[in-house]
């Protein structure tokens, strides 16, 4: 099957639901060099209020499509603030939601893009939208552009399941060293994502991490501590592929930074 044909299942952008907006938006435009537009965006506790300026469109710098990458906007329930959800896109939101619901997810809210955001059987959100069919991005991915997206989860058995059943993305094993189990999840033959089981000692609930390319790993994992981030995972390489970092920034959100092996 062609890599590059349209398709459904594809991550159309990655939302950063942020306690304090204008903050965030300060940390990740000096860290990434985006472009980060204020956009009108309602309260999703209060639709019918006037739109209010505390949304930001995210836009890679120097990028030449002009299609946002993501957003940042305020939470829509406080008990599930400063993280990032994935959104992706589907044929009818509607349907894939109902389907969600009988294996096992809850559907969570309907965000002022009318995205329907979900959590999955083990409590790891992710939205969905209606959208047009999208190609695969750039490969390797530009500097400052969503590039992977991997689900840390509490069981792993489960999320194949219920991402192959609704969002239809092929299912792969992936071995790791340390035997936890994990795999990879691909869209018309292409890895856009994996998941990995999350430790029985580790003091994490299941959540989606975005990864974000950059050129340089190492001065960016500087970067971010010097302006107020924390380090969760070291520089680490893959061979054969590249390297990759975990920080959370100052508001408590996690991110995982990748430089691409060079070809």
């Amino acid at each position: 099957m062609d890599d590059a044909h349209e398709t459904y299942g594809r991550f159309t952008h990655h939302e950063l639901r942020s306690s304090d907006p204008p903050r965030a938006r300060a940390f990740y435009q000096a860290l990434f060099s985006w472009q980060l537009t204020p956009t009108p965006s309602r309260d999703a506790r209060a639709p019918t209020a006037e739109p209010r300026e505390t949304a930001y469109a995210i836009t890679p710098a120097g990028a030449s499509d002009p299609t946002p990458i993501g957003l940042i906007r305020p939470p829509s329930d406080p008990a599930r603030t400063d993280r990032w959800i994935p959104h992706v896109g589907v044929r009818d939101a509607t349907a894939t939601a109902a389907l969600a619901r009988k294996l096992g997810g809850r559907e969570l809210a309907i965000d002022p893009d009318d995205d329907i955001h979900l959590a999955d059987p083990t409590d790891a959100i992710v939205a969905v939208r209606t959208a047009d069919a999208a190609r695969r991005g750039a490969t390797p991915a530009p500097h400052g552009a969503f590039c992977w997206a991997q689900l840390l989860t509490r069981d792993v058995a489960r999320a194949r399941v219920f991402y192959n059943e609704v969002l239809g993305w092929r299912v792969d094993d992936f071995p790791q060293p340390d035997g936890l189990p994990s795999l990879i999840f691909a869209v018309a033959g292409a890895p856009v994502g994996g998941a990995l089981q999350i430790p029985v000692d580790a003091d994490a609930s299941s959540s989606w991490l975005p990864y974000v390319a950059v050129s340089d790993i190492r001065a960016h994992e500087r970067r971010a501590r010097a302006l107020g981030a924390s380090t969760r995972r070291d520089v680490t390489e893959l061979p054969g592929m590249g390297w990759f970092a975990v920080i959370s920034d100052p508001l408590g959100a996690n991110l995982a930074l990748w430089q691409a092996l060079a070809s």
